[in-house]
């Protein structure tokens, strides 16, 4: 299943606005704030083959209250044959009875599309130290997984868990750039909880 996002116009360039390009995606996203950046960096890093994720997808034109109105999500999270739309808001606001009453109703209206619509918040995205991490991780998304030198870092090891500094003397020892670990943990070619401080990491293979 396909979207088409929506052309991106900017109206106002304050605050904590910020402008990403995915070359996973080969797309740019503009995100206007940090909750949201963060939003995008957690779907993007954890997409898996086969699924898309859109910023800001096509809005849907609708009736609130009998007044004509359009609404535009700030994500949609496209999965093999099903779509989740899904706004971005702190979870103090999602409390609030004209949030409530807006989410019920986008609920049933995205249901007859034959999409869910859901509700993200900082409780989702920024989920202990993950949030900083993947932000550390990120750029790293930019270049290719290191498949070969990451095969070169794990042979011969062990099947057990090494912290980032252990890895990264390991691939001193093996003539590989210390950069290899970071990019392999980016293309999840490790097992780690990024839930975790970045320093207490152990990685997995």
């Amino acid at each position: 299943m396909r979207i088409r996002p929506r052309k991106q116009v900017k109206q106002r360039f304050i605050g904590n606005t910020t402008f990403a390009y995915s070359k996973l995606l080969k797309r740019i996203a503009v995100l206007e704030s940090s909750l949201e950046r963060d939003y995008y960096r957690w779907r993007v890093f954890f997409l898996n083959k086969g699924e898309d994720f859109i910023t800001q997808p096509e809005p849907i034109e609708h009736h609130f209250h009998g007044k004509p109105t359009r609404y535009t999500p700030d994500g949609a999270l496209v999965v093999p044959d099903f779509v989740y739309k899904e706004e971005v808001k702190y979870f103090d606001v999602t409390l609030r009875a004209e949030f409530i009453e807006k989410t019920e109703y986008l609920t049933q209206l995205y249901m007859q599309r034959n999409e869910v619509f859901r509700v993200v918040t900082e409780q989702d995205i920024r989920v202990g130290h993950r949030a900083d991490n993947i932000g550390q991780l990120f750029p790293c998304l930019h270049h290719p997984a290191p498949i070969e030198e990451f095969k070169t870092l794990t042979q011969g090891l062990e099947n057990a868990g090494y912290t980032i500094p252990q890895m990264v003397h390991l691939a001193s020892s093996k003539n590989l750039e210390s950069i290899v670990v970071k990019r392999a943990m980016a293309h999840r070619l490790f097992t780690c909880d990024l839930t975790q401080e970045w320093k207490k990491l152990v990685l997995f293979f």
